[in-house]
């Protein structure tokens, strides 16, 4: 079992582990009602 990463166990030069996730167009368009952004900038693809 991985050890719990907290913000005081992280040294200068330690290596995180990388974050994967998969981004749809679906997630973009929830986060923007989330914020309140519907900004076509941050959510048309194009």
């Amino acid at each position: 079992m991985a050890q719990k990463l907290t913000f005081e166990s992280v040294k200068c030069g330690d290596m995180l582990p990388e974050v994967k996730e998969h981004i749809t167009q679906e997630v973009i368009w929830k986060h923007a009602v989330a914020s309140l952004d519907y900004n076509p900038v941050h959510t048309y693809p194009e």
